[in-house]
């Protein structure tokens, strides 16, 4: 059910019917991690990574499985983007508003449904804006 592709090299050429995908980013977890982390499957998640070239990926889906190992899988690019190496630990946010910011009363996250999260907040008591 995905498309194909032509692949050409040096030595030759390839036609592939179908297989061709660009996978969105996703946390593979066993259960029992995935209780300790407070996620659950197909809930959507935050991943900080902290380095020189930090960010914050939104929209990352995780799965959860007894057959998993717990990894975070990026593509190449998103990686690259970050700097992120194999093996280097990232921070799993179910909620920007209530594991990132320390900001008390704030006017975004009280009108929250439980649940939700608001990534575009320019009210962090520690200055910094996530856009």
């Amino acid at each position: 059910g995905t498309p194909g592709a032509h692949l050409i090299g040096p030595k030759g050429a390839v036609k592939i019917k179908e297989g061709c995908i660009v996978a969105s980013r996703h946390i593979h977890t066993t259960p029992e991690d995935a209780e300790r982390l407070g996620i659950c499957d197909n809930q959507k998640v935050w991943v900080r990574f902290v380095g020189s070239r930090g960010l914050v990926f939104s929209d990352v889906l995780v799965r959860v499985s007894p057959a998993f190992r717990t990894e975070l899988h990026l593509d190449t690019d998103e990686g690259n983007a970050a700097s992120i190496k194999n093996g280097e630990q990232v921070q799993v946010l179910s909620s920007l508003c209530e594991d990132l910011c320390d900001l008390k009363n704030c006017g975004i996250s009280s009108a929250l449904l439980p649940g939700e999260s608001k990534p575009y907040c320019q009210l962090t008591s520690v200055g910094r804006s996530i856009r």
